[in-house]
């Protein structure tokens, strides 16, 4: 699959903890393309082309110019206070989105709006899980599509972080991926979860990306 990346001299990154620079990182970037590859195998085995399609969690911005592929139109959310970056960024790679500074705890969008909502490396950061899911449900159409990516926390990730100085994993996230989906199957339906390295088990994979529906 070859992934649709912004032009690294338009990319911005929107703040300390932005990862948007290491998709074109030599040595990380694999990893982190990945991701976002996991996430479209999933939209197109379900079918979800088309549509109104929400980015919950946009960051810098780095998979609006795939999902406007896939997209009727467009819309991203961020709490970050860099949007206006991310919205010059998308004219300068001429893609149309819409944009709003919202938390997942507070999606400011009437019930059952969108066909698909993807958010990629949000979910682990939020401090109210419950309520960002039920969110995420309440925005999405009942025929709609869920598609949500997190880190895996397990012996190897925690090597990972102690590795770079981190000594209590949990300190770099605050939901576990256990804890995510958890709060996923409580409101939505059994969803299909892949994890990378692909077949890998739970114990021994470094990310999950599942797909849920209502």
């Amino acid at each position: 699959m070859t992934l649709l990346l912004p032009d690294k001299r338009n990319i911005c990154v929107t703040g300390p903890t932005d990862p948007t620079h290491r998709h074109y990182q030599f040595g990380v970037r694999y990893f982190m393309n990945k991701r976002l590859e996991m996430a479209l195998e999933l939209l197109e085995g379900a079918g979800g082309v088309r549509g109104r399609f929400l980015d919950a969690g946009c960051g810098g911005g780095v998979f609006l110019p795939e999902l406007s592929r896939y997209s009727d139109r467009l819309y991203a959310i961020d709490i970050h206070r860099n949007l206006a970056a991310v919205e010059q960024m998308c004219k300068n790679e001429e893609i149309k989105a819409h944009f709003s500074c919202a938390s997942l705890k507070d999606i400011p969008f009437q019930d059952e709006t969108f066909d698909t909502v993807i958010s990629i490396s949000v979910l682990e950061f939020v401090d109210d899980l419950e309520r960002a899911v039920a969110e995420l449900k309440r925005v999405l159409k009942k025929s709609g599509r869920l598609i949500v990516g997190f880190p895996v926390l397990n012996y190897v990730t925690r090597l990972g972080y102690f590795l770079i100085g981190c000594f209590i994993a949990e300190k770099v996230h605050t939901a576990t991926h256990t804890e995510i989906l958890a709060a996923l199957n409580r409101e939505f339906k059994s969803g299909r979860v892949n994890y990378f390295p692909k077949y890998a088990p739970s114990h021994a994979a470094l990310y999950a990306c599942g797909l849920f529906s209502r």
